[in-house]
Order: C-alpha cells, then structure tokens, then sequence
C-alpha cells in the first residue's frame, strides 16, 4: 500500500513536471517569436549599408543614393528588415539591386511601405522595376528627369496605395486598370505623363479620391467629371488640371452633389471651348458661398473677351479667380480690370 502511493506521488510530480516544462517552453518560444518580430522593423545594420545608404531608426526611413555594383556586393541582408520610407535617387541600374529589397514573404532583405525613386538616366530593366514598385503599399512616387524613357506598368500598382506621384514616364496597360481597384487612394499626381493611347479621364465618384492633379499631360483628350465623396473631407478637393491642351470639356453638373465639399480647381493652359461659362452656369449656380468654389482660369485658349464673358465672370463674384481671356490681338487679359464698355459687343446665349 506505501508502495502504491509513493508511486502515484511521483507520477503525479512527473506530470505537474512535465506541464511545467511544456509552459516554460511555449513561453520561451513565444519571447523568442516576439522578438524575430520586433527585430524586423529596425533598420540593416550600417556595416552592410556601407555609405551609399543611410536609415534613421527614429522613422525607419532610408535613403540610397549611387548604387553600384561594389555596393550590390557588400549588402547581403542576414534577415528581413521592414522600414516605412525607401529612397533611391541617382542609382540607374536598378536590376542589379532590385532582388535586395524584397516583395511578399522572402527571408531576407528590405520591405518598405513607400518607395520613391528620381532618375537622372535610363538603364532600367522594365520588369524588374514594375516589380519593385509593387512592393509599395502607402506612397509611390517615381520622377525621372528625361520623359518617356520609364515605363510603368500601372497592373503592378499595388491596390492598397494611399498616394501615387508619376513624373515623366509613360504607363501601359492603363485600359486593362480602373481606379476602382485602388479603393484607398487620396491622392493621384501625374506631371508630364504619356499614356498608350489618347484616354478620356471621365471620373466617377471615389469615395477617397479627393486630390487630383494631372497636368502637360498631352494623352489627356476629350471630358472631365468629377463626382465628391458621401462625407467630404475637411480641406478643399484639389482638381488641378493645367496646360492639358486636349482637355476640351470639363463638367460641373454632379460636382455639387454634396454641397459641403469645397474646391480648389486650376484649369489654366487647357484649352477649354467657348461654351464652357454658358455649360456650366447652372451648376455653379449651385455652391452655397463664395469660400466653396475658387476657379483659376489663366491662359485658357477658348474663352474670348467680351461682353458676354464679361457678365458670366461678374456674376460668380467671389468664385473666380485670376481668370484671362484673349483679346482681339491675341494677348491675355484679365477680367477683374476689364469693364463692359472696353469690350466687344457680343450676343449673349444666357
């Protein structure tokens, strides 16, 4: 009988034992997990960044300016180190360092939320470089000095971007790609962009879409709209849509929808017809305040001075802005300096 419970009270020590050892266990490996995780989001170690690269692990930001291949030789990541901000400038030869920082789940490298890249010369490999900008998940901006010598293939943007900035490059396969797919983004900037073929920027409402700015693209033909978002946000919509001499047509008629929305629109340099003030009067008719519509119109090829221009202007006062139309020589001039009696007679369709 003292045999059997001496035998029993060691199983039992054995078993509490061997529970101990199973917790000790799994709280050494989740330690040991948790710090793999938090390791990853620091900076690479300044003996493989050499002095092309430097990362500040305040923000987690980096910078590489000139790579080569010496430098391609040296970094050699042991592990993944996740930042916020890459930025390469300077460094052309992107295949050669495209593999080190990493798109998905690799080992080893450098993932990064926003990437932005200025190249002064073209020597990209085309594939390798759509797939770098896929690794961006927040901010992408790309601005090459020489236009139309990059190509971006805008299937490779990656959908949960936020901001997308494009500067003398050409984008393909825009007619495979719709905006709906980027259901974050706030901002689009295209400078100086040339497209596959002429496209007609016809936008329709994007509940986070409330920055556009597309200007001297000469791919913009045809119509523009825009449609505000259900909740507006609390600064002015930016539609900036300067020297896009294709641009014939811009429609106002769904940009009151939401009557708390505010613009800040610039269409000086396109080349608007005549009947834009006579198309658009009845809409405009509808902001609230002079605060929540500010329209710059310079250099705008379409619109003549006279009288009928003239009365369409005074009658949005507060609204306008910085506003020029062609005299009968051909130089600007502005409205706000302009009186009736200087101008042409004219009969008015409104």
């Amino acid at each position: 009988m003292k045999t059997l419970t001496t035998s029993k009270i060691a199983i039992f020590f054995y078993f509490v034992l061997t529970k101990f050892l199973l917790f000790v266990g799994f709280i050494l490996l989740l330690s040991i997990f948790s710090a793999v995780v938090q390791s990853e989001k620091l900076c690479p170690p300044t003996s493989i960044l050499g002095k092309n690269c430097i990362c500040y692990e305040e923000t987690l930001n980096m910078l590489c300016t000139a790579l080569d291949q010496e430098w391609i030789k040296m970094f050699k990541p042991e592990k993944l180190y996740e930042i916020n901000i890459l930025v390469i400038k300077d460094s052309p030869n992107l295949p050669l360092f495209g593999k080190k920082f990493q798109v998905g789940n690799h080992p080893t490298g450098v993932s990064y939320k926003s990437l932005i890249i200025y190249v002064k010369t073209h020597n990209i490999e085309r594939k390798s470089f759509n797939s770098l900008i896929s690794g961006a998940t927040d901010t992408l901006e790309v601005k090459v000095e020489t236009p139309n010598m990059l190509e971006i293939d805008c299937l490779f943007l990656n959908d949960k971007l936020k901001s997308i900035s494009l500067s003398n490059v050409k984008v393909t396969n825009l007619d495979k790609f719709s905006l709906d797919k980027l259901r974050k983004i706030h901002s689009l900037i295209l400078n100086s962009v040339t497209f596959e073929n002429e496209i007609d920027f016809n936008f329709i409402r994007s509940e986070t879409l409330t920055r556009i700015e597309i200007f001297s693209c000469t791919s913009l033909k045809g119509t523009f709209q825009y449609i505000p978002p259900a909740v507006c946000p609390v600064h002015p919509i930016v539609l900036n849509f300067k020297n896009n001499l294709n641009l014939k047509h811009f429609d106002m008629s769904r940009l009151f929808n939401n009557k708390s929305c505010q613009y800040n629109i610039d269409l000086s340099g396109s080349n608007l017809n005549s009947s834009f003030f006579l198309e658009n009067q009845k809409y405009i008719d509808k902001a609230n305040t002079p605060d929540q519509l500010n329209i710059v119109l310079r250099d705008v090829d379409g619109l003549v001075c006279n009288q009928c221009t003239l009365r369409w202007y005074l009658m949005f006062p507060g609204h306008m802005h910085s506003v020029q139309c062609k005299g009968i020589n051909g130089t600007q001039m502005s409205l706000d300096k302009l009186k009736l009696s200087e101008l042409p007679f004219a009969i008015c369709e409104h």
